[in-house]
């Protein structure tokens, strides 16, 4: 079906369809009017011709009459002479009864079509014999003349109808241009500039006939055409603005061809130009997600069917660079056929990437907040029990360590000994890992050498994974100073290899690596949890089974194991994690099922090492000594062990249960007390309190505190910075000797 423009475009103009029309009813009307006149015409010469040719033999036959009667040929032929010079007679006969013809004119051209021939009998009158016949007079005229001059007219007429119809032309040609198709071509002209976008344009009222009516009610259509447009544009630009500032695209299926009209900003979302995408719902599939495909097709299916009031989903689509951005798609069915049959459906999709990583991330938070909360829990627990239960463990381990070095090794007594020490060992471990994971154990960092640290505890570690189990040992780093507690160091340690060990099904292989690694901005933009500067790593890698998605993300958690009943606390990563960020260290984890595990921790590069200096002269010298010490705590238990132990190792021991008895024996002997342990937390005042005092009345004395507490509490009252000497409960000589001796060479 041809189009309206080509109708448009090819047709005749309404002037020219006037004009023909007109002219050709003028030129009809003209040419039957000539042809009714020429009829007329010949008729009427017709007419008189027959007339005529009754009046010539009427004469004829009277005039004659009497010479026939007496045989005057010759006066017959004067008489008749003037019929031979009539052009319209073609046959003329006179005959008398008895003589045959006596008279005849004959043209020499054949006789014409439909002539006019007449008879008339010859009758002569006398007084004796009355009328009679005696001849007949026989006379043919021809039509001949009468058509040439018939043909003569309609060649005049003819011309004159040209001429006139020339004129007539003209003059009808000019009148419509000016009555009709003049006003009609500037009304077209100002329909043409309103179609295109010319809307102030309003045609001029020339007459008050049709044509000036429909000049006002087409000015009135502009104005009204005017005033929708300019509301249309107005809310076309609203919904350009809402579209705009909603950051949505728009998108229109025509449902029965399939194909999507879309806007720029649709397209732009997936980093495409209008150009280069194809306008069907099976391309829009085809940029789906794989795994949201199904979905993204259920929603719509379910709209279409009328189970969902909307079309309402969240799904991945691929971009041009073959990434992949989270849609939000809603839609709405707005169009149906006379049977309910969808016929359209029009709808928004934004890109809410940024949200879906923000929910991500705030989820990624929320776990974060749950475990913070899960540890404080566990930490406000195990800081409610800590400071009781290492008084005891205290008595405990100190009382058998002391009689195991009296024992014999050969004695049965001597193993009863070593296993009740190992289980206060165990206990006191147990206490330490809750509040390590907690962050609430009570630390006294120093400056270590990493290195020397994990060769140290290379034997130690041998034995706890096995035979069957190679430890390899590779240090790298240059920079090996670390600030870290060395009992936390070696938790680390020992809790990454007995992980690795219970990994490793049969022979295996367990690798320890130390270097330096440097973060830049960068590489903590991508993770947040990291800080840009100098670090020192250690790494501890197995080829053991591997972890899958889901218990790496658990593996930090309190009491989160996958080892089997009575194995595994599920404290060891969750203390692990607790004591890294407790020495604002961080932490990565890489395993593959079936590949083996990789953990890299990552501390920071301590540059002074005067104090790691000051730390190796200490514990290179004895640690025994003879020095008065002055030993003040509120659990009689611990007082007395505390004395045992000290005394043991060669010291001269002062002891008291209070504050009060301690500075009284300050102010008796302040010549002579070398060092006072006190414990932190007391009933009378905080061991800060008391060493204050004791400061003031004898300045040459050192102080070693010594706490079961946590150390959210130790901190409250002001002890953890570096310049305490601070030594945790529970107590054994070993480290009790250490951390004296410490104390006491401290400048």
């Amino acid at each position: 079906m041809p189009s309206q423009e080509s109708l448009t475009k090819n047709g005749l103009s309404l002037h020219t369809k006037l004009f023909l029309t007109i002219a050709i009813f003028i030129t009809l009307i003209v040419l039957l009017v000539s042809f009714i006149v020429l009829e007329h015409e010949r008729d009427t010469r017709f007419m008189e011709l027959e007339e005529r040719a009754d009046r010539m033999i009427n004469l004829v036959s009277e005039s004659v009459a009497y010479s026939i009667w007496n045989v005057d040929i010759i006066g017959l032929n004067e008489q008749l002479e003037w019929l031979a010079s009539d052009p319209e007679i073609a046959q003329f006969t006179i005959t008398a009864i008895g003589y045959g013809k006596v008279f005849e004119i004959t043209t020499p051209l054949e006789l014409p079509v439909d002539p006019i021939i007449r008879f008339r009998d010859i009758n002569f009158t006398d007084n004796e014999t009355g009328s009679q016949k005696i001849g007949e007079v026989r006379i043919v005229l021809t039509r001949s003349l009468v058509e040439k001059d018939i043909i003569k007219a309609r060649k005049f007429i003819s011309i004159f109808v040209i001429v006139f119809l020339l004129i007539l032309y003209s003059i009808t040609f000019l009148f419509l241009r000016h009555m009709v198709s003049g006003p009609v071509n500037r009304l077209q002209v100002m329909v043409d500039k309103i179609a295109f976008g010319e809307l102030q344009i309003r045609c001029p009222i020339e007459s008050s006939d049709e044509l000036g009516r429909l000049a006002i009610r087409f000015n009135t259509m502009a104005d009204r055409l005017e005033e929708s447009t300019l509301d249309l544009h107005d809310k076309e630009n609203r919904l350009q603005f809402v579209l705009e500032g909603s950051q949505l695209g728009y998108w229109d299926w025509d449902i029965p061809s399939g194909v999507v009209i879309r806007d720029a900003r649709w397209a732009n979302m997936l980093g495409y130009t209008l150009e280069e995408l194809n306008l069907t719902v099976d391309d829009w599939s085809d940029l789906l997600h794989p795994d949201d495909k199904e979905m993204a097709w259920k929603s719509i299916n379910d709209h279409l069917e009328g189970r969902t009031k909307a079309h309402d989903i969240e799904y991945r689509m691929k971009t041009k660079d073959g990434k992949f951005r989270w849609i939000l798609d809603q839609a709405k069915l707005v169009s149906w056929d006379e049977h309910g049959r969808p016929l359209r459906m029009c709808g928004t999709q934004k890109d809410i990437t940024e949200r879906k990583l923000a929910e991500k991330e705030r989820e990624k938070l929320q776990n974060r907040l749950i475990q913070s909360q899960k540890m404080e829990s566990v930490g406000q627990l195990a800081g409610g029990v800590a400071h009781d239960f290492n008084n005891m463990l205290s008595v405990i381990l100190g009382y058998t360590e002391l009689a195991i070095d009296q024992t014999d090794q050969t004695a049965p007594l001597y193993q009863n000994l070593q296993e009740i020490y190992n289980a206060g060992k165990r206990s006191a471990d147990i206490t330490r890992q809750l509040l390590a994971f907690a962050r609430k154990q009570t630390v006294v960092p120093k400056i270590l050498d990493l290195n020397t640290s994990v060769e140290g505890m290379l034997k130690m570690l041998e034995r706890l994974i096995g035979e069957d189990i190679s430890l390899v040992w590779i240090p790298k780093s240059e920079r090996n100073l670390i600030k870290i507690d060395p009992s936390q160091l070696d938790q680390l340690l020992v809790n990454f290899c007995v992980n690795a060990r219970d990994a490793i099904s049969g022979g295996g292989k367990i690798i320890i690596e130390t270097g330096n690694v440097a973060f830049g901005e960068k590489y903590c933009h991508e993770h947040p949890e990291f800080l840009q500067g100098d670090y020192v790593y250690l790494t501890v890698s197995d080829d053991g089974s591997g972890m899958d998605e889901e218990v790496l993300q658990k593996i930090f958690e309190p009491f989160f194991t996958t080892k089997e009943l009575g194995r595994g606390t599920g404290l060891g990563m969750a203390t692990v994690y607790g004591i890294i960020k407790q020495n604002d260290g961080f932490i990565n984890v890489y395993s593959e099922l079936g590949l083996g595990t990789s953990f890299n921790v990552y501390f920071p590069i301590q540059l002074n090492d005067s104090d790691y200096t000051e730390q190796k002269k200490i514990l290179e010298t004895n640690t025994c000594g003879t020095e008065t010490i002055l030993i003040v705590e509120d659990d009689i238990m611990v007082l007395k062990l505390a004395k045992v132990m000290l005394e043991r190792l060669g010291y001269h021991v002062l002891i008291a249960n209070t504050p009060t008895e301690a500075l009284e024996l300050v102010e008796t002997n302040s010549t002579n007390i070398h060092l006072t342990l006190t414990d932190v937390v007391m009933s009378e005042m905080t061991g800060r309190e008391l060493a204050n005092r004791i400061e003031t009345l004898c300045p040459e004395s050192k102080i070693l505190f010594m706490s079961g507490y946590t150390a959210d509490v130790i901190a409250h009252r002001g002890l953890l910075d570096d310049s305490v000497c601070f030594i945790h409960k529970p107590l054994t000589i070993k480290e009790l000797s250490i951390k004296v001796r410490e104390a006491l060479e401290q400048s």
